[in-house]
């Protein structure tokens, strides 16, 4: 679960994916939408409707390579994406998977 938003665009009609990228592999998952009217209020003097900034991700970690994966989240809206690379890592070793921050 999470928020995410394109600088100076409203979140409605906006698409959110999470990205799983290691040396040797990417994979691309689709979210489902949450709405989020705190994210909204927090960031009241952007004059922005985030209320659709919120997702939620399940994916099904037994169909993902044993791996360190960097998390991405990918922004459509019309006709502008955006993708960032987060601090975020999921580690696949086996059926176990951890989630944690990037090494310094």
């Amino acid at each position: 679960m999470g928020w995410a938003f394109i600088e100076g665009e409203d979140s409605e009609n906006q698409e959110v994916y999470i990205v799983l990228k290691s040396a040797d592999r990417i994979y691309n998952y689709d979210t489902m939408a949450r709405e989020r009217p705190d994210v909204t209020a927090h960031f009241d003097d952007l004059g922005l409707d985030l209320d659709y900034s919120g997702f939620m991700l399940l994916f099904p970690t037994r169909k993902i390579g044993s791996d360190d994966y960097t998390i991405g989240i990918c922004i459509r809206k019309g006709d502008i994406e955006a993708l960032v690379y987060t601090d975020r890592v999921i580690t696949k070793s086996g059926d176990a998977v951890e989630a944690g921050r990037m090494a310094r």
